[in-house]
């Protein structure tokens, strides 16, 4: 009787020790409230991740893929802005394209339906001051009436070369957004330019 008692005793003292060992090795799963392997981390019961620190992990996985497709994406926009425009670039010279000479001329040309509309050309000589050649040259165009007040502007390009210390001729057209009459002066300046070394235009 008293041998059974003890047994009983050690049973159940031997199964409340291993319940202990069992439950300091669990935790909680903070979706599902069910008791989890301590060291897990994705709960068996409900799926849910329960640490980042595994590359397994989606979000993880996701920003690993966004990292490196954004740093493909500035790799390839890199690549193809210097294979456009390589360098040396306008603004390492700027200043180097300077106009001799320039004139502005009136064209009346053909609209339809309308009828007539005036256009603005501006011809003229560039030099190019650097010992680099440059092309696709951008000019800025300020327009003026009798009071010197700037009453139109354009940005226009001119598909040309230049080479290194030589000049060469341009003209540019603009559509005046003013009435003619008011036109009385003029300003343009090259703004920039392209290395002749790109491969594209």
């Amino acid at each position: 009787m008293v041998a059974s008692v003890i047994i009983l005793i050690s049973n159940k003292r031997g199964r409340l020790g291993k319940t202990n060992v069992n439950a300091e090795n669990q935790k909680s799963c903070p979706f599902c409230a069910e008791m989890i392997p301590a060291p897990a981390k994705l709960c068996p019961r409900c799926g849910q991740w329960l640490s980042l620190g595994s590359f397994r992990h989606p979000v993880v996985i996701i920003s690993v893929m966004l990292v490196f497709f954004f740093g493909m994406a500035f790799a390839i926009s890199t690549f193809f802005t210097r294979l456009v425009n390589p360098p040396p670039y306008y603004d390492e010279y700027l200043g180097s394209l300077k106009l001799v000479e320039s004139r502005l001329n009136w064209i009346e040309r053909d609209k339809q339906p309308s009828g007539k509309e005036n256009q603005i050309y501006i011809t003229g000589i560039v030099t190019n001051q650097c010992p680099v050649a440059w092309r696709n040259i951008e000019f800025e165009c300020r327009f003026f009436d009798r009071n010197g007040k700037m009453i139109d502007a354009a940005n226009t390009s001119s598909y040309f070369t230049i080479q290194a210390h030589d000049s060469s001729a341009f003209r540019v057209s603009v559509l005046p957004t003013a009435p003619t009459n008011q036109y009385a002066a003029y300003k343009i300046f090259v703004t920039t330019a392209r290395n002749v070394k790109g491969w594209l235009f």
